[in-house]
């Protein structure tokens, strides 16, 4: 229910978000635990590059939930096999950063237009009938309302997802 919730207010200017103080680093983890048996299934390699102290964001905990758990099903679902995804999350200046990276089957010229609603690169997943074509794009939603921003990005083979969104005072 809580998660049904969280998504009804993507999109929904006035709805608001439950900013809150949220260890983004556990959150993190939390979330990457439940991909660990599909990544070792497709024999990925999963390389965390956090130190694990804790990493403090203001965030709307359920929305961030959605993100991370979204952004780890694609790194998964579109990784070539016996790939790396790399997880890295830090604190730069007043902002959390976050990257999710991973070796691509293939995908767009223009990467943003996995943002796209309904956008789905069939050739790149080997499980294309599970997935929808609109995590991306709720995803992005989500950090927007959080006062932040989701991007991507391409590093050799490597597609790198980008959230960046406030830290917590300090």
């Amino acid at each position: 229910m809580k998660r049904l919730s969280a998504l009804a207010r993507i999109g929904q200017p006035a709805a608001p978000v439950a900013l809150e103080p949220v260890d983004v680093g556990m959150l993190m983890r939390e979330c990457l635990e439940t991909f660990v048996h599909r990544a070792a299934e497709r024999k990925l390699m999963i390389e965390d590059g956090t130190d694990g102290s804790p990493l403090i964001g203001t965030a709307d905990h359920a929305l961030l939930r959605i993100i991370f758990n979204n952004l780890f099903d694609n790194a998964v679902a579109y990784s070539k096999p016996d790939g790396r995804i790399r997880i890295d999350g830090k604190r730069e200046g007043d902002e959390i950063v976050i990257r999710v990276a991973n070796p691509a089957l293939d995908f767009p010229e223009d990467p943003e237009r996995l943002f796209e609603p309904l956008f789905r690169h069939e050739l790149s997943r080997h499980d294309a009938g599970s997935h929808l074509g609109i995590g991306l794009t709720l995803s992005r939603e989500a950090a927007h309302s959080m006062g932040g921003d989701l991007r991507v990005d391409r590093t050799g083979e490597d597609l790198v997802f980008i959230l960046v969104f406030p830290a917590a005072k300090r």
